[in-house]
């Protein structure tokens, strides 16, 4: 309600603290959430290390969206070091459940050989998964690769 002020003002620093609570019972989008908040700086200071946090608790309850969130700080080296072994090990859970954007980012991963070695089949394969699941710029990469 305050993060996105339905039925009330918004107020960021409000939603992050009813976020926390919920995140401390275990909820996972609100761990979810709550990461998010710490990786924009929004009603909390941007903490990166702090988002990591809550995105693994979000993402050992197998939420794709943290798993992904997970991978992306790995690949940005943000809340970590940079660590493509650890982006492809995260993006790979969340891909596995159908998150488009996970698909994505391993096809871009396969196709410029970060952190596995460069595969342009593997890489089509992510981006048509990617496409089958919604994602424009999966489906660009697709049809790009198949006129090689």
């Amino acid at each position: 309600m305050y993060d996105a002020g339905k039925g009330v003002e918004q107020d960021y620093t409000k939603a992050v603290k009813w976020f926390k609570k919920a995140a401390e019972q275990d909820y996972g989008p609100a761990q979810l959430n709550l990461g998010y908040h710490y990786v924009e700086g929004i009603g909390v200071p941007q903490n990166p290390n702090i988002a990591m946090k809550w995105y693994t608790k979000a993402a050992e309850q197998n939420n794709a969206d943290a798993q992904y969130s997970i991978g992306l700080l790995y690949y940005l080296g943000e809340g970590s070091e940079k660590n493509y072994v650890q982006a492809i090990k995260w993006f790979t859970k969340a891909a596995e459940q159908n998150n488009a954007d996970a698909q994505y980012s391993l096809g871009l991963m396969y196709i410029q050989g970060e952190g596995v070695k460069s595969n342009s089949i593997d890489a089509k394969e992510w981006f048509k998964k990617s496409c089958e699941n919604g994602n424009q710029i999966g489906c660009d990469n697709y049809y790009s690769l198949s006129e090689l």
